[in-house]
């Protein structure tokens, strides 16, 4: 759930943890349920900026290489992090932003059991997909 300003190059998501995908189903209910704890924490947030946003030209049908530095909040646990990711403006307003990153369980206070540790990472993929279609002001 993506929102933006684009006059200031700021930006907000939201990823449901219940969105997490694994290979086998019993495994990510117990991921979602029981180690992300996704009653008390449905969601992930980041709330931040593009870094050299000045660079990007909203005017024009163009594909940037951007990195979103903000503040990323997991299992209610906030750490400042730095997303890589690409940006396109389609020169009407329209922007798409697709970004793949990394975290940690542990950086986050997510609590693996030492039995399951085998079976289940310590990363956590996360693929950000989301267009955005500019509101005009009058």
């Amino acid at each position: 759930v993506p929102s933006h300003d684009t006059a200031q190059g700021k930006l907000q998501f939201k990823v449901p943890v219940n969105s997490f995908e694994f290979e086998k189903k019993l495994m990510q209910t117990h991921f979602q349920e029981n180690y992300m704890e996704s009653a008390s924490f449905p969601n992930g947030t980041f709330k931040g900026d593009f870094k050299d946003f000045q660079n990007v030209n909203l005017k024009k049908d163009a594909s940037y290489d951007v990195i979103a530095k903000g503040i990323l909040e997991i299992h209610g646990v906030s750490k400042e992090v730095e997303i890589p990711g690409k940006l396109v403006t389609d020169g009407k307003g329209g922007i798409t932003l697709k970004a793949n990153f990394n975290i940690s369980c542990k950086d986050y206070g997510v609590n693996i059991p030492k039995n399951v540790v085998s079976k289940v990472s310590d990363t956590i993929k996360i693929s950000v997909n989301c267009a955005v279609a500019e509101v005009q002001k009058k």
